[in-house]
């Protein structure tokens, strides 16, 4: 999470939607800064409501702070936990978090796994709609922005700080079954080491990876209030300096 005395802003930190390039990205305009563990780094817009902002309303003489987050389509969104959790550091059982590595089940077993009444600790990931809600179940958040079209955030930013920014890639989960070439890795050297002008466009996934069975998926919506939340999010588009509905304009 970063906060923005200045700018008025708030950035809310949604898990596996780019937020450790965003906050690299926004760190240099932000007067507060919550990093470090994912606990701190994700503060929840409940845990916001109920225990910053008081404390900032009784130190800043302002208006409320406008609140910000980009949210990701939500199968790609859970693949990209399960990927996350099928790293190498997670697969060795002398880890303390081996119980979330997710390299013994397929993807669609996870999803399973996610939307049982007690998911495991492998799949207990919450959802973007837990972190964004507020204490009456609706979202809280007043802009939200696709992790799709993540640029159309870094330009609202950019007009916001009045400053040109630009992301760089940060924090990538590791592909499955990826193979790595000496060419393929001396590439990834020479990106890390020449700092791009232009937003980072987040990988793409192909979508036959994280399919999944017509029965499963209906059963996943039914769960997961996120498929609503991105379509709220999808129902607006930037467009200089406003947000505004989808086909307007």
């Amino acid at each position: 999470m970063l906060i923005s005395s200045k700018y008025q802003f708030v950035f809310f930190s949604t898990p596996k939607c780019a937020s450790v390039a965003i906050e690299w990205m926004l760190k240099p305009y932000s007067s507060i800064h919550i990093l470090g563990t994912p606990q701190l780094r994700h503060t929840d817009y409940r845990e916001y409501r109920q225990y910053i902002e008081p404390f900032l309303r009784s130190k800043i003489a302002s208006d409320r702070l406008e609140s910000v987050c980009l949210v990701r389509e939500p199968l790609s969104w859970l693949y990209s936990w399960y990927r996350f959790r099928s790293r190498d550091e997670l697969r060795d059982p002398s880890s303390p978090l081996h119980h979330n590595c997710t390299a013994h089940v397929n993807f669609e077993q996870f999803i399973e796994a996610y939307i049982s009444p007690t998911p495991p600790p492998f799949a207990d990931v919450r959802s973007q709609f837990e972190f964004v809600r507020d204490e009456r179940g609706r979202c809280g958040i007043d802009k939200l922005f696709l992790y799709e079209t993540i640029e159309d955030f870094v330009q609202y930013m950019t007009e916001k700080v009045d400053a040109q920014l630009s992301l760089e890639a940060k924090n990538v989960s590791p592909r499955k079954k990826q193979r790595i070439t000496l060419a393929s890795w001396a590439s990834r050297i020479i990106k890390q080491r020449t700092r791009t002008s232009s937003p980072v466009v987040p990988p793409a996934i192909d979508p036959q990876e994280y399919s999944l069975p017509s029965d499963l998926l209906a059963s996943l919506k039914k769960h997961s209030k996120d498929f609503q939340l991105y379509e709220l999010a999808k129902s607006q588009r930037y467009q200089g300096q406003a947000l505004i509905a989808a086909g307007s304009g």
